[in-house]
């Protein structure tokens, strides 16, 4: 969804190369019609359109349509249409302008993997009782482990840094995002970032002394 014809003419173009039936809309109005018509699995909206903003228009998606992914595409954008933007329309991604369609292809495949890994969970999980899911949860804990992806610089292909990313062997929690979702849904979330954070900390003294460490963080922490 773009008023700028070049913008959408060029994403078609490059999208055409996958799988996807495309849809482009020009305006807001004209891209809840289209909702209106056919199931959209994936929404990408520019913010400043004549009439609805983007923000809104994907605030409207996520509450018609709480199933399709919602990606906002935008050269500027205020504090306030960034907080609306992940706070009422929930969106995956924010990409700024100018933005490869490359990119924008990568992060559609990604969404859509995120999304498929989600429903996939969601189905695992309601076939558990809770008694079950705290059992697979307790295995999780036991078997977590921490991978540190490392961070180069594209200039010169050194290693700038690395970030901690939680890992698990038990069955059908091995994704980041099913353990954190079986967390939640015991409300054992806290637990969970202490075993994290404690498992990264003694992991500290193996690592070269000049690297720098990111790790993910809840903002509660």
């Amino acid at each position: 969804v773009d008023d700028d014809p070049e913008v959408t003419r060029c994403l078609r173009r490059r999208l055409r190369r996958r799988p996807w039936d495309g849809i482009v809309a020009s305006s807001a109005e004209e891209a809840l019609a289209q909702l209106a018509k056919v199931p959209v699995d994936v929404v990408v909206s520019d913010e400043h359109m004549p009439g609805m903003k983007g923000v809104e228009l994907l605030s409207r998606v996520r509450d018609e349509y709480p199933s399709t992914l919602r990606i906002l595409l935008s050269g500027l954008v205020t504090i306030d249409a960034a907080a609306k933007a992940v706070n009422t329309a929930e969106i995956y991604r924010f990409l700024l302008k100018p933005c490869p369609a490359e990119e924008v292809e990568l992060t559609i495949t990604e969404g859509l993997e995120h999304r498929a890994t989600r429903e996939d969970f969601d189905t695992w999980r309601t076939s558990l009782d809770h008694e079950q899911l705290g059992v697979n949860l307790d295995a999780a804990l036991q078997s977590l482990w921490i991978g540190f992806q490392p961070i180069v610089r594209s200039t010169s292909g050194e290693v700038f840094a690395y970030e901690a990313l939680a890992r698990s062997d038990t069955q059908g929690l091995e994704n980041p995002m099913a353990l954190f979702a079986a967390a939640d849904t015991l409300k054992r979330s806290g637990e969970l970032r202490s075993r994290i954070q404690e498992t990264v900390l003694r992991r500290l003294p193996s690592m070269p002394g000049d690297s720098v460490l990111f790790m993910n963080v809840d903002a509660t922490d």
